[in-house]
């Protein structure tokens, strides 16, 4: 079963627009089997990418561990280029569609399929 984590710093500001807008995107694309974990770290344990971090499965679905850097608190740009806590809402329901995915729900889809080109 999958699962996302929020990976936070005790006290980050962010974690309950993070969490709001994980299990808003996870109804949008009726996943709400999925299990959403809040992992507070040690206060000695450095985030790479900041806090905080949205992790699916074991991978980080905003950008790397070279992105933000330690005990910072992250920043998300929405569409508009306005920096928030949290992503967007459309960016965590693309993200999180795209990383639930599994190669049973490609069947049938085309993804994979090369396209022979006749004519």
């Amino acid at each position: 079963m999958s699962a996302v984590e929020i990976v936070h710093q005790a006290g980050c500001a962010s974690l309950d627009l993070a969490r709001q807008r994980v299990q808003e995107a996870l109804g949008v694309i009726g996943r709400r089997d999925v299990e959403v974990r809040l992992i507070q770290v040690r206060p000695d344990t450095v985030i790479p990418s900041g806090s905080p971090s949205i992790i699916l499965d074991g991978r980080e679905l905003f950008g790397s561990a070279a992105d933000a850097g330690g005990w910072a608190c992250r920043v998300y740009l929405d569409e508009a280029g306005r920096a928030e806590g949290a992503p967007s809402l459309g960016a965590m329901v693309k993200a999180l569609r795209a990383g639930l995915e599994t190669p049973t729900d490609l069947v049938g889809s085309g993804v994979g399929t090369a396209d022979k080109g006749e004519g």
